[in-house]
């Protein structure tokens, strides 16, 4: 057997090492750059598939293309660290198929300084994270020149899961409270007004909130899959205990209550997030949007 596969079968050992310290964990990336490396190498000069490659050594094709791919994106070298948080070979597999270099740089960087799990990084992944948070990072550019002033009051930020779009300007939501207590309530958006309901206007913008809260998570319940109920908060329409769980999460921030016993607030939100923390750094913020897009009017 050629001389670079016996290398190959030598180093998955380290693979079925538990993970106990730092030095196998650098192993592990040191190993898998080197049997991607190896394998190219192989492959360039014999000719030999990768698949005849893997299997010559006693691993699945697959594996041995994430291997190869560990070592065609990183040919010159892998970033052991960012920032002094250490990087996972679970870490590079969960941005393995992410082609461009720039966004799986990205994933690696907020992982890694995030200590996200490779779960969570593959959840982010799939749900276009980057595309959302590099849009919520850019400089809102108002296509009618509103934009929303600061409010000189005292703030309180909560997490909440959104249960109903009422209209474009309004919402159910469940508030986290802390000490795992919740509470349900209808708030409204703090400085813009959007057409009422039964208008071509304002059935456009309450469609264009469900599209950008609710996405194709819940906007497929209608009313008559809720369960209608009727309280002091003044909630119309309740989502099922069963569903709550999944209802995506936003931010608020909440002012005084405006005359219809409504909170005014700000609502913040990203696409596939549901981490608050992170919904508030790199989230947008929905009042803007909805002036941006032209479905609300800035009022005072």
């Amino acid at each position: 057997m050629d001389k670079r596969l016996k290398n190959i079968i030598s180093r998955l050992e380290i693979f079925e090492t538990e993970i106990k310290d730092n030095d196998i964990r650098l192993k592990k990336l040191q190993y898998a750059w080197e049997i991607g490396r190896d394998a190219c190498q192989y492959k360039k000069e014999t000719g030999t598939p990768i698949n005849e490659i893997g299997r010559e050594c006693g691993i699945m094709e697959s594996t041995m293309q994430r291997f190869v791919r560990f070592y065609q994106f990183y040919p010159k070298g892998y970033k052991e660290s960012i920032s002094g948080k250490p990087l996972m070979w679970g870490h590079y597999m969960a941005v393995m198929y992410v082609r461009d270099q720039k966004e799986r740089d990205w994933y690696l960087k907020e992982a890694a300084l995030n200590e996200w799990s490779t779960h969570e990084i593959r959840r982010r992944v799939r749900n276009n994270f980057y595309e959302s948070a590099a849009e919520a990072s850019q400089a809102s550019s108002s296509v009618n020149g509103q934009t929303l002033s600061a409010v000189e009051q005292q703030l309180y930020t909560y997490a909440a899961k959104v249960l109903k779009v009422v209209d474009g300007d309004t919402l159910n939501v469940e508030v986290d409270v802390g000490f795992s207590m919740r509470y349900e309530t209808k708030l409204r958006l703090r400085g813009i007004n959007c057409a009422e309901r039964g208008t071509k206007k304002g059935e456009a913008a309450k469609k264009f909130v469900e599209d950008e809260l609710l996405g194709k998570t819940l906007s497929h319940y209608d009313t008559e899959s809720l369960s209608s109920a009727s309280d002091s908060s003044g909630l119309e329409v309740q989502c099922p205990s069963a569903l709550v769980s999944q209802c995506p999460g936003i931010v608020i921030r909440s002012y005084k209550s405006e005359k219809y016993g409504r909170f005014l607030a700000d609502v913040w939100y990203l696409k596939g997030e549901t981490n608050s923390e992170a919904i508030l750094k790199n989230g947008k913020l929905l009042n803007q949007v909805l002036l941006d897009k032209g479905y609300a009017q800035k009022v005072e």
